[in-house]
């Protein structure tokens, strides 16, 4: 980023600077309640927690300015060293080349007093990609920022406000695999009290955290550098799962040599998955999507890499070995924000998809 003579600028706001713009320019003259009740136009208030995002002009929802674009959905993404905040893009970039991948990270969460929009409303705020149209996004009513919410006397009128985030974020896909073969009926090594455990159940700091940078501010959820994906171990063991060849010797349950278990239209038993037909993007997945069955674990504990068998395929159809479990640190969730003056006023709270 550079002047208009081509000299490079290099002093920039920090996250935590420019929130404390932003609740002097909420707060210079903080609205009342019944304000901000007048604001909203009959529809209701609620505490909402939003992602965040600043876009430019080509990429903005209008495309007339740039602007912070809201959503209900935010995304913390993978890396294996610590979160860097690039302040001359007053965004993200991605990570470069090398070992290392830097954990971009997002401003997961600005606290708003919101309404569902009204007609007027919608034009002003309407999502990215609008759709007209009957059943479409003209007919729905969407949750509009009216203002933020901030700690101390300066947000709204006659209140001394204290705000707190909290989040929950967990990773439950070997757990739910293997919930998932006992339903189907194929082989299975662990159920029960084992799959509310490490590694089959990861939650909040081994994903994400609230930052606790000064430099960041209030809201980041700052994801935990982790390896891209790990070798997993249960109670000192390696974690592996039976490979059954009444799965695996089905090729509609195999994506080349990965395992793929889907949900099917069946009811009861084993079935065939038919991932264009049985799937639809309201259909919540048993399991994950993938599974490696490329990794044999051997009765003395070795690892037979199978990559490198010219019969891999024959022997994952035919089934019968241990397979290697692995696991990686990403994560699905909430983050909310508390404000108990205005829970008191009957404000229900509304979370941010993490």
């Amino acid at each position: 980023m550079a002047d208009r003579h081509g000299i490079a600028l290099r002093d920039f706001p920090t996250l935590a600077e420019i929130d404390a713009v932003e609740n002097y320019v909420y707060g210079v003259s903080p609205p009342s309640f019944a304000a901000l009740q007048s604001m909203a136009k009959g529809q209701p208030l609620a505490i909402v927690t939003f992602a965040l995002q600043y876009r430019n002009t080509p990429n903005s929802v209008h495309g007339r300015h740039a602007e912070l674009c809201f959503s209900r959905a935010g995304i913390a993404r993978l890396g294996t060293i610590e979160a860097k905040y690039e302040w001359q893009d007053a965004g993200l970039r991605r990570p470069g080349s090398g070992p290392a991948v830097r954990v971009p990270r997002h401003p997961a969460a600005l606290r708003g007093v919101s309404g569902g929009a009204d007609e007027g409303r919608q034009r002003q705020f309407r999502p990215q990609d609008f759709l007209a149209g009957k059943d479409q996004d003209e007919t729905r009513s969407f949750w509009v920022p009216i203002h933020k919410l901030f700690s101390g006397r300066e947000c709204i009128q006659g209140f001394d406000l204290a705000l707190a985030l909290e989040r929950d974020v967990r990773n439950d896909e070997l757990a739910r695999f293997h919930k998932y073969l006992d339903v189907m009926g194929y082989r299975n090594n662990w159920r029960g009290e084992d799959l509310e455990n490490f590694p089959f159940l990861i939650r909040n700091e081994k994903i994400a955290s609230l930052s606790t940078r000064p430099a960041f501010g209030p809201g980041v959820l700052e994801p935990t550098p982790a390896p891209l994906a790990v070798t997993a171990t249960y109670k000192g063991r390696k974690l592996t799962f039976p490979v059954d060849p009444n799965f695996t010797g089905d090729p509609a349950n195999l994506e080349f040599s990965s395992l793929q278990p889907l949900p099917t239209a069946a009811s009861d038993g084993p079935s065939t998955p038919t991932y264009m037909y049985d799937i639809s993007d309201n259909t919540q997945r048993p399991a994950p999507e993938y599974l490696n069955l490329r990794h044999r674990v051997l009765a003395n504990g070795a690892t037979d890499n199978l990559n490198r068998r010219e019969d891999m395929m024959a022997i994952i159809k035919h089934g019968g070995y241990q397979a290697q479990h692995y696991i990686d640190f990403t994560g699905d969730g909430w983050i909310q924000a508390h404000c108990r003056q205005l829970e008191s006023l009957g404000l229900p709270l509304v979370p941010a998809i993490a």
